[in-house]
């Protein structure tokens, strides 16, 4: 029988498998299950208000609706207790991201008071202005042929330029 076509283990194997497949299906049916696994009760569903997720005991987030925007990150740095500031000049992202990775790893492994910041929204002629016991880290992407992004082309310039350079002591 080793050269017949379909064996009898093989009949076997495939009535198994369409009695496991029916049995899954009409489960419901056979078993006598009024609630179904794979529908959603629309109307209750519809009826649930939206709300926020929120981690556990997490305290709720406070909106200071009186803070107003300011260029001098040394000043937003003393308001928000921060000693480490990561600028960031990005086109697609990635060095946001890297700032905001190596932010996340400065507070969680070394303790640090750690904020990000784009070049573009802060008045870099401050840099001198900035503590001793601070500091600034510079992540910045490039283009083409190591051309600024379009928010690190003032900071670029303002390097390049030679004029108003920050003195650092």
């Amino acid at each position: 029988m080793a050269d017949a076509a379909i064996d009898t283990l093989d009949i076997a194997i495939l009535g198994a498998v369409l009695v496991g497949s029916g049995i899954y299906w009409f489960k419901d049916k056979l078993l006598g299950s009024s609630t179904s696994t794979t529908s959603i009760n629309k109307t209750n569903f519809a009826k649930q208000p939206l709300v926020p997720m929120q981690k556990p005991n997490a305290p709720a987030l406070k909106i200071n609706k009186t803070a107003r925007k300011t260029r001098d990150f040394v000043e937003k740095m003393r308001e928000t207790d921060k000693t480490v500031i990561f600028f960031y000049g990005s086109q697609t992202g990635t060095a946001e991201d890297y700032a905001a990775r190596l932010a996340k790893e400065g507070t969680q492994r070394y303790n640090l008071k750690t904020m990000t910041a784009d070049l573009e929204d802060y008045d870099m002629n401050l840099l001198d202005t900035l503590p001793a016991d601070h500091l600034a880290v510079f992540v910045l992407a490039t283009y083409g042929e190591g051309e600024p992004t379009d928010n690190a082309v003032d900071f670029w310039e303002h390097l390049v330029s030679g004029e108003d350079v920050p003195e650092f002591s």
